[in-house]
Parts: C-alpha cells; sequence; structure tokens
C-alpha cells in the first residue's frame, strides 16, 4: 500500500509511552459515515503506547506486520501480522512493540 498519497504526522511517547508513532490519516478530511478514522500507524522499535481509555468511538486494530502485544482493558493479546482485535467505547488500550521492527496497525473507528 502506498501512503505517499496521505497526510503524517509523527507522536512521540504517546499517552505516556516510549518512542515514536508515525500515522497516516487514511480518511484525509473526507466524510464516510459511520467511520470517524482510519489510521495507518507505525510505532518505533521496542516502542510503546501508554494506557489511554476509548473516549470517542469504538474501534477495530488489525495488525500489518511486526510483533508486539496490546492489553485491552485487563486482558493481553499477541500482536502479529493479521491479527484482528476490538477495542469497545470507554475500554483502556496499551501497545507494545516486542521487536526490532516498526510495528504496523491499521486503526478503524465507527460512530457506535
Amino acid at each position: 500500500m502506498s501512503l505517499d498519497k496521505y497526510h503524517s504526522f509523527v507522536k512521540s511517547d504517546l499517552f505516556g509511552g516510549v518512542g515514536e508513532v508515525k500515522i497516516w490519516n487514511l480518511l484525509a478530511g473526507r466524510n464516510m459515515p459511520p467511520f470517524s478514522a482510519a489510521l495507518w500507524c507505525e510505532l518505533e522499535a521496542n516502542g510503546t503506547v501508554g494506557r489511554h481509555r476509548q473516549q470517542q468511538d469504538p474501534e477495530i486494530i488489525i495488525c500489518v506486520s511486526g510483533e508486539g502485544e496490546a492489553t485491552i482493558g485487563k486482558h493481553t493479546h499477541k500482536m502479529g501480522k493479521g491479527t484482528f482485535l476490538y477495542v469497545p467505547f470507554g475500554v483502556s488500550l496499551s501497545l507494545q512493540n516486542d521487536s526490532d521492527q516498526p510495528l504496523c496497525y491499521l486503526i478503524i473507528k465507527a460512530k457506535k
């Protein structure tokens, strides 16, 4: 997938995590109900996204490449290519990249 046509930005130490996450906004301002976000993300090697609560919409996470862990609420899930995870509205999420390669994943949010 070519991400060249999409706007990207970098977040450092996201939600109290460690390292950088590069994010591409795939909706790029387009209105596509019921979806509120479609984000391609790359968490740097050995990086983390800190624990945070889903405050707007439920989301699904699809791992595209890399290896890591996602903690959703009280449950930890291994992440690898093809992993599909659901994060309900109001539930907490944290991510950890367990490798020396970027952890690439897609986040899709939809209005509840």
